[in-house]
């Protein structure tokens, strides 16, 4: 259903920047568990979209990457049948707070891509049940304590977004992703 050029699936991914002016250097991602991701490009937007130049209006900036992965299946864990990680890079600096728009859309292009993708399946009733996590990297970052306990984030580096209902953590480009710390 994706261009399988912008999908890296192998068992080390690393999640980088096509800019050659980044200097945020490329993200392990770590996971005992099947996962794949999904380089998104600066014009992958839906061209009816309203573009504009005022970066937290537009629709059309969209995040890096998009991550997937097949929970593993644990006690006590909330059942999903797909997690997903919004991961935005930035070199760091002011561009830092104008990403968590970019994470925001990445969350509903998340969920469009799964309905197309049950859809395509010829499943139109069922939709799977899908953990949204967001993350910001950029040199600098805090480093990570990645689990989030039942009393709320660990740490000002990780978020509640209200406008995306969803957690956004902020990582260091030393941090490696380690997706079941950050599902725990």
């Amino acid at each position: 259903m994706v261009d399988r050029a912008r999908v890296a699936d192998s068992d080390e991914i690393r999640l980088g920047e096509t800019n050659p002016k980044s200097i945020c250097k490329p993200v392990l991602v770590e996971y005992r568990g099947s996962f794949w991701a999904l380089r998104v490009e600066s014009d992958d937007h839906l061209k009816l979209l309203a573009g504009s130049t005022d970066k937290l209006t537009s629709f059309r900036r969209l995040p890096d990457w998009l991550v997937f992965c097949e929970p593993l299946n644990r006690k006590g864990r909330r059942p999903h049948d797909l997690w997903a990680i919004v991961c935005e890079l930035k070199s760091g600096g002011t561009r830092v707070p104008d990403a968590k728009r970019q994470v925001q859309l990445g969350k509903f292009l998340v969920e469009y891509l799964v309905h197309l993708a049950t859809f395509a399946l010829g499943n139109v009733k069922a939709m799977p049940s899908i953990d949204v996590w967001g993350l910001l990297v950029y040199p600098g970052a805090p480093m990570q304590r990645w689990a989030v306990s039942a009393k709320g984030p660990p740490d000002e580096s990780v978020e509640h977004d209200g406008a995306s209902d969803m957690l956004l953590y902020r990582a260091s480009d030393k941090d490696a992703i380690r997706v079941e710390d950050l599902f725990a």
